[in-house]
């Protein structure tokens, strides 16, 4: 558990309550995407609610040692082995119907050569991630392990990604920069 502390709400629940989840919306704003040099939002291509690192905090003091454990994991499996760092980026709420269409993320910092993704306890269906690179394709799921546990994904930065409608319920996910 992070200890997650919302700026205009207070601490936060997990796993996610339905209430706490309404709350954080309203606090929220639609994410939006990268298009070019342009930054827009299209509710057609993504539809997510997002809080900036500045809008909340992970009040755990376990949880840095917890997320460099992660990190050190997710960067394992991804083949590196060179010095990095995590770098906190947004907070994500995804309600039924949220998604994201095919995209590769893009450079959000110097440096940054991935993304790692904490999904909290947050009930939900649907929303499955889809990595594609050339002709392999992953698929990942968060839903099975959604009510009481922690899932985490990491992709290189040049990996097509897509999220599938969430179906049920709301998944709520702390994303960092991999630099």
């Amino acid at each position: 558990n992070p200890g997650l502390l919302v700026s205009g709400y207070g601490s936060v629940g997990l796993p996610l309550a339905t209430r706490d989840a309404e709350a954080i919306a309203h606090l929220c704003k639609r994410s939006p995407f990268g298009k070019g040099a342009e930054t827009l939002v299209d509710e057609t291509v993504r539809k997510t609610w997002e809080l900036d690192c500045t809008e909340f905090e992970c009040q755990n003091p376990e949880w840095p040692s917890y997320l460099a454990q992660i990190g050190q994991q997710a960067t394992a499996a991804l083949g590196v082995k060179v010095p990095f760092r995590i770098d906190g980026y947004k907070l994500l709420l995804y309600e039924e119907g949220a998604f994201f269409k095919a995209h590769k993320d893009s450079e959000k910092t110097k440096g940054m050569f991935g993304t790692l993704v904490v999904c909290l306890p947050s009930e939900h269906s649907g929303g499955e991630v889809r990595l594609v690179q050339g002709n392999k394709e992953e698929v990942l799921r968060t839903a099975p392990f959604s009510q009481h546990g922690l899932s985490c994904l990491a992709w290189y930065s040049d990996v097509q990604h897509e999220i599938d409608p969430i179906l049920s319920g709301y998944r709520l996910v702390l994303t960092y920069n991999l630099v």
